[in-house]
């Protein structure tokens, strides 16, 4: 209900006077809401902040007409579950195949003691997005003070975030970086010369980076000197346009 209230005066703030604002607002709600006195001056203190709400909105449209390449945290984390899943489950299955049940269960053993598994832990979600920053910062050939390192609280995701506009074959590159060297590298030597602890760790790592792959898919039609700005709070890209809507 407060959904169909907001957005019907949302549209009258856009399009209309502060009467539009104020009709709406009280056609919308129950006569009774008003007999209160404390509450008659409610439409009035309402229709200010649904007509800054329009113009802000109208303002970013007009000087930044972009085009979304992104997901949320949320979506990203719940789409990645199937292929992290499945990519961690392929280099375990490939390295128990090259050197037998025995030797995964100890090499799973070795990995999840604590005294290994914690530091290990630390340090690759640290590179993992360190390696994002690196990448962007050698391929984009940006200054590393442009990048910001943080976590996003409400889905306990860690995030690496490019402040400024890139082309986009270079953010593909810092996108992939980590996958490639925590993930793939070590999961490839693990499994090829029997050093289980960093085929496991290869696994998780390359299992955690797909999210990182998503993004690069959603990319995968932009030509790679497409100018592009990192999302400050998603996954993923903006790609910025001149006014007329073409990629700059």
């Amino acid at each position: 209900m407060f959904a169909k209230h907001e957005n019907a005066c949302y549209a009258a703030a856009k399009g209309g006077s502060s009467d539009d604002v104020q009709g709406v607002f009280i056609s919308l709600w129950p006569k009774s809401l008003f007999s209160n006195p404390a509450l008659t001056t409610l439409p009035h203190r309402c229709q200010g902040h649904w007509r800054r709400k329009a113009l802000e909105n109208q303002t970013d449209q007009q000087q930044s007409p972009q085009q979304d390449y992104s997901l949320s945290m949320a979506q990203a984390n719940l789409r990645a579950i199937p292929l992290f899943v499945f990519s961690a489950a392929f280099v375990i299955a490939a390295y128990r195949i090259t050197w037998g049940g025995g030797a995964l269960r100890l090499a799973i053993i070795t990995f999840i003691e604590p005294v290994a598994f914690w530091p290990a832990m630390i340090f690759g979600i640290v590179a993992h997005e360190w390696l994002h920053g690196i990448g962007w910062t050698l391929f984009g050939r940006k200054p590393w003070s442009v990048m910001r390192f943080g976590i996003h609280w409400k889905t306990l995701t860690p995030y690496a975030h490019c402040t400024v506009p890139l082309d986009v074959a270079s953010y593909r590159v810092g996108g992939a970086l980590p996958g490639i060297l925590l993930g793939g590298l070590p999961a490839v030597i693990g499994v090829l010369l029997g050093i289980g602890w960093i085929a496991i760790f290869g696994a998780f790592f390359l299992a955690a980076a797909v999210g990182d792959f998503l993004v690069l898919w959603l990319l995968r039609s932009l030509p790679p000197s497409t100018l592009v700005k990192d999302h400050p709070s998603r996954a993923g890209c903006l790609v910025v346009t001149d006014d007329s809507g073409v990629s700059v």
